[in-house]
């Protein structure tokens, strides 16, 4: 079984899914007015102190950051690097997915914390290599779109490996990138790779 970090749940993994579907289910409560306000005007200096310390070559440009991401939850069976995973995201950054048979397409959408929730079981017992391939980056300012394709699987003989195509939206405080959210196609396959990215 293909037990891959990211796209685990693209694979008919029915337990990882079932968590998943639990963490997507919960009801969510109204901020207060102190985390509306928190979240309506945060300094970079108050967003750090809400996440774990990153590692300063991981922020430091949009093409560092999403390899971060993938080295973070990459290696043997055990836990991923929880805190180097949270470090990049925003506080409240997101994770999706989208993509399926045709007829049968879903959309996942959580919270980093939800999402680390919901594949910390299958992440104990599953080996994963993921590598970053092509990254295209727009940036516009204080913000990045970064569309990128990775190599993932099990093993590290390219003939075990598969493909995934990413897009990652990133802000800039002034000192450091943040990921504020990633999704994935949840169905890659070689011929829906754009050139320029194979």
């Amino acid at each position: 079984m293909i037990a891959v970090a990211m796209l685990a749940i693209s694979c008919g993994i029915p337990a990882l899914r079932a968590e998943v579907q639990k963490a997507a289910n919960n009801q969510e409560r109204a901020p207060s007015e102190e985390e509306l306000e928190r979240k309506l005007h945060s300094t970079g200096t108050e967003l750090a102190q809400r996440i774990p310390k990153p590692r300063p070559e991981d922020v430091v440009s949009p093409k560092a950051i999403v390899t971060a991401i993938h080295e973070a939850i990459s290696g043997p069976p055990g836990p991923f690097n929880w805190d180097r995973f949270r470090s990049l995201f925003l506080p409240d950054g997101m994770i999706g997915e989208a993509g399926g048979k045709p007829g049968e397409e879903k959309v996942m959408y959580l919270r980093v914390s939800e999402w680390i929730d919901a594949v910390r079981k299958a992440r104990e017992t599953a080996t994963v290599h993921e590598v970053v391939q092509k990254v295209k980056v727009e940036q516009f300012g204080s913000i990045a779109n970064v569309f990128y394709t990775h190599t993932l699987g099990e093993g590290t003989e390219e003939s075990e490996r598969r493909i995934g195509t990413n897009l990652s939206q990133l802000v800039f405080d002034g000192k450091r990138w943040w990921v504020a959210s990633m999704v994935w196609n949840g169905t890659p396959q070689a011929d829906q790779v754009p050139p320029e990215f194979k």
